[in-house]
């Protein structure tokens, strides 16, 4: 678990120690209970056992459904209400070179009036990168905790046009490979 607390009028940001000590959880809960007015807190979870999301779950008064939804994943992209918090699951895909495999995962984004939580599951973490244009950016943090959703989402489709090149460019090869004249075997990696 990672927890940054940002201030919205300049972007600073000040990084919680969430320990494995008690999961953490309890260092993030308590500099959340002091969130001053013009600060946002983003929490990010990476396959989160189901205490540790439900405790999160109870302070920031999520929906249990939403809970769930968040702890299980395979979930379908959606997008849903629960009184004043937005939860949305967001599908992630990557492109393996070494076995031209696309790969998918999952996003959960819970946006509330002063907080962002993000749970992942799945290798690829689009948090990291969405964490580095952030910071990279402090003056989006006026946006307030939709500045998360803003650079998660922007991240996430950046990887979806990068993998759609590298298949293109795997089928363009492929193509090549099949209209040759040397004819080779390529029904396994035709199937493939």
């Amino acid at each position: 678990m990672e927890c940054v607390i940002y201030q919205e009028q300049t972007g600073e940001c000040e990084h919680i120690d969430c320990g494995e000590a008690d999961g953490g959880c309890q260092v993030a809960l308590d500099r959340l209970a002091v969130l001053k007015p013009d600060e946002f807190a983003w929490i990010r979870v990476a396959e989160p056992r189901q205490e540790e999301l439900q405790r999160l779950g109870e302070y920031l008064k999520l929906h249990p459904l939403a809970v769930e939804d968040a702890v299980q994943a395979h979930q379908r992209p959606k997008q849903e209400r629960y009184g004043d918090v937005l939860a949305l699951a967001v599908k992630t895909l990557w492109f393996v070179e070494q076995t031209a495999d696309v790969e998918t995962g999952e996003v959960m984004i819970f946006l509330g009036p002063s907080f962002a939580l993000t749970v992942r599951h799945g290798a690829n973490d689009p948090t990291e990168e969405a964490a580095r244009r952030l910071a990279e950016q402090p003056h989006m943090a006026q946006l307030g905790p939709v500045s998360v959703l803003h650079v998660v989402t922007d991240v996430i489709v950046d990887a979806y046009a990068q993998a759609a090149a590298q298949v293109r460019t795997d089928l363009t090869e492929l193509e090549q490979c099949v209209f040759s004249p040397a004819r080779d075997d390529l029904t396994e990696q035709i199937y493939l």
